[in-house]
């Protein structure tokens, strides 16, 4: 991430803490639509955050439930998660090589 990436991170966060602006119910975040939003900022805002928390993270875990050999797996990850992983185990040939995600 770039300095201005992180500074613009930081600031984020930092300007959460001191919002007026509350969240009735913390449970309809993670409806689709609004996660959908909330995703799609975080991804605006700083997209190398982005591709580091959310992209490679969804690789890793697609990578790591493909060789589990066992016949049922409870997996339990994020909601911010559920997408991406759901879409690289439908399509298991757009999961990136491993060493490509473990590459910094």
């Amino acid at each position: 991430m770039t300095f201005f990436e992180k500074a613009k991170l930081v600031y984020g966060i930092l300007a959460s803490f001191f919002s007026k602006e509350e969240i009735d119910d913390v449970e309809s975040i993670k409806d689709g639509d609004t996660l959908n939003e909330v995703m799609e900022y975080f991804k605006k805002m700083s997209p190398k955050a982005y591709d580091v928390l959310v992209t490679e993270r969804d690789a890793y875990m697609a990578h790591m439930l493909q060789d589990i050999n066992e016949e049922n797996v409870v997996v339990v990850v994020g909601a911010g998660h559920k997408r991406g992983i759901s879409e690289y185990m439908d399509h298991p040939e757009k999961i990136p090589l491993i060493e490509e995600v473990l590459t910094v």
